[in-house]
């Protein structure tokens, strides 16, 4: 009787711990911690659209590549999500004070180019949080611009690439949800882009305090 007890209480754990799938609860785990992790190997090009790369130590997953397949972008193996809440400061593109202004980070194809326009502003990584969490990860990463985001979530190869690739090496995959980008509509809105994955429908806008999720993209 005590060892079908036991066993009961192990499934349960089991199932349990798995309830949430590939999403890491634990803010410790968060954002440099599978940077660090030597048990990655490391890879060289030509790459393809789905590789895993690991240069320099810069990690991440490619989703675009140029046709020598050396040059092109990746996107960070984590995310900061609004639904957990220890990291909800992270996913506002902008905080109430500085939500209702125009700062002209309107680049709708590259974000490193908005990521300079909030750079220029003072205490930017205090007003505009879903750009420091990007720029935190270290050298290169930045919050996607709207096509890029796309490319990523909207192009259903890229997307599902991607996401095999994350879920292949048991990484915390692309969520069911909406995504920030760094490309500003006007004084009170932000693009949003959600997965191909999961919904149908393209990229939308909202209000800059709101909170959405935030990955990071890289060129290499």
């Amino acid at each position: 009787m005590k060892g079908k007890f036991y066993l009961l209480l192990f499934v349960f754990f089991v199932f349990t711990g798995c309830e949430n799938g590939d999403i890491t609860q634990n803010p410790n785990d968060y954002p440099n911690d599978v940077e660090q992790d030597s048990k990655y190997e490391i890879t060289s090009a030509p790459y393809s659209i789905g590789d895993f790369y690991n240069e320099n130590g810069k990690m991440g997953v490619v989703f675009e590549v140029d046709e020598t397949g050396n040059h092109g972008k990746i996107v960070n193996l984590s995310e900061a999500q609004p639904n957990n809440q220890w990291n909800d400061p992270f996913c506002s593109w902008a905080l109430s004070g500085s939500a209702d202004v125009l700062i002209g980070a309107q680049n709708e194809n590259d974000g490193s180019a908005n990521l300079e326009v909030v750079t220029e502003i003072t205490d930017w990584e205090k007003r505009f949080p879903a750009f420091a969490y990007c720029a935190n990860l270290g050298k290169g990463w930045y919050l996607p611009a709207v096509k890029e985001l796309e490319q990523l979530l909207r192009n259903e190869a890229v997307a599902s690439a991607v996401d095999y690739t994350l879920f292949k090496m048991n990484l915390q995959r692309i969520a069911a949800g909406y995504y920030w980008s760094s490309t500003e509509i006007n004084e009170m809105e932000a693009e949003i882009v959600h997965t191909i994955l999961y919904y149908t429908g393209n990229s939308y806008s909202k209000l800059k305090y709101g909170s959405c999720i935030v990955r990071a993209v890289a060129k290499f």
